[in-house]
């Protein structure tokens, strides 16, 4: 039975009303945070972060980076607009295509042994450092980059994205089409 003490109603964790099931009291959520080169610290959604199913014992992490994501830009470019995107740059499509390149097979391997088995991890050379990809079963060509989650993997991928940071295409840009496009119809004067 609840107790209410100067309008503040509180229930012990013992007893079951029997109408609603019982919640928990304190939820406990992590928060990811992720600085680069002294910025500000930027949140990553959680949608972003995906465990590495093949080491159960490791823990292993893997951050998706994705050009479009807006905390992307905010943290590599170090700005504050929510316009600002790197999906237009040609950087994160050479990670890509280096990823892409390590999971196709090699000529001398079995015909058997050409199809991707599963989630598997590859390395990439990125500047001086070898950086650790995850790649899912399905679509592994066309997925989200996902970097291990360790600054060491981090830093160098970020490095190279920095430079689409700086050109014209660090913008967004929309055409407005249809009817309300300028120069598009004409006005009809009553």
């Amino acid at each position: 039975m609840p107790e209410e003490e100067g309008g503040h109603v509180e229930e012990s964790a013992g007893e079951d009303t029997g109408s609603e099931p019982c919640q928990q009291p304190v939820a406990i959520a992590y928060k990811l945070e992720l600085t680069y080169n002294g910025g500000k610290a930027v949140s990553i959604p959680a949608d972003f972060v995906v465990q590495d199913p093949l080491t159960d014992k490791n823990e292993e992490k893997y951050l998706k980076v994705q050009g479009s994501a807006g905390w992307l830009s905010r943290l590599v470019c170090n700005c504050s607009s929510r316009s600002t995107s790197i999906a237009n740059g040609t950087k994160l499509g050479e990670l890509k295509k280096k990823r892409n390149q390590k999971l196709e097979p090699s000529d001398d391997q079995p015909v058997a042994e050409k199809k991707m088995k599963g989630e598997q991890v590859v390395t990439i050379k990125v500047g001086n450092s070898e950086v650790k990809i995850f790649c899912p079963s399905k679509r592994a060509h066309s997925a989200d980059l996902m970097v291990l989650l360790h600054p060491d993997h981090l830093g160098p991928v970020f490095k190279s994205l920095e430079a689409d940071c700086k050109g014209q295409d660090a913008k967004r840009t929309y055409q407005k089409t249809g009817k309300f496009a300028k120069g598009s119809g004409t006005v009809k004067k009553c």
